[in-house]
């Protein structure tokens, strides 16, 4: 397993991405329009690419883009002071919860690699008992056995992968 240093280091650069994300919301120079809980009223179709989800999340009404915006605020102010919480229930919730949150963006538009940069250090918060549970035991092993059987075909084995 990875040294706790360097885990810690990870939930580090967790923080300080979404805090960094959600004080820029906050900051002097931020848009009106967070103060007023209406930036996802644009948002939707002035991303990068629009998907079809976005339409309809853009068509929803304006109380729910509030709730989006006050979600976000939590998301970006409140989750990540919880993952550095030594508990492994708030590290685990404040990293499913991010990692939720960066997926559905990721579902309602294109951002491309940034959401995924974004939940990518959660996944380093989940120990093996979250991660159990989502994946069966059998998926790392056969993980396992196929990178040993592709290792040993380049290193000019004779067996082949698959």
């Amino acid at each position: 397993p990875p040294s706790r240093l360097v885990l810690w280091l990870i939930r580090w650069c967790a923080f300080r991405l979404l805090l960094g994300a959600g004080m820029s919301k906050v900051g002097r120079n931020s848009s009106a329009c967070w103060r007023q809980l209406t930036c996802t009223s644009t948002h939707y179709f002035t991303q990068p690419v629009p998907n079809p989800l976005s339409w309809r999340m853009h068509h929803l009404p304006d109380w729910f883009h509030q709730v989006e915006v006050a979600m976000t605020f939590v998301e970006q102010l409140v989750l990540p002071f919880l993952m550095l919480v030594p508990l492994r229930i708030c590290r685990v919730s404040a990293a499913l919860l991010e990692i939720g949150f960066q997926l559905a963006i990721v579902g309602t538009g294109n951002y491309a690699w940034i959401n995924f940069i974004g939940a990518l250090p959660c996944v380093a918060m989940l120990d093996d008992g979250v991660l159990s549970w989502i994946y069966p035991r059998k998926v790392p092993q056969e993980v396992a056995e196929v990178t040993i059987r592709a290792s040993l075909c380049g290193l000019g084995g004779n067996q082949r992968p698959g």
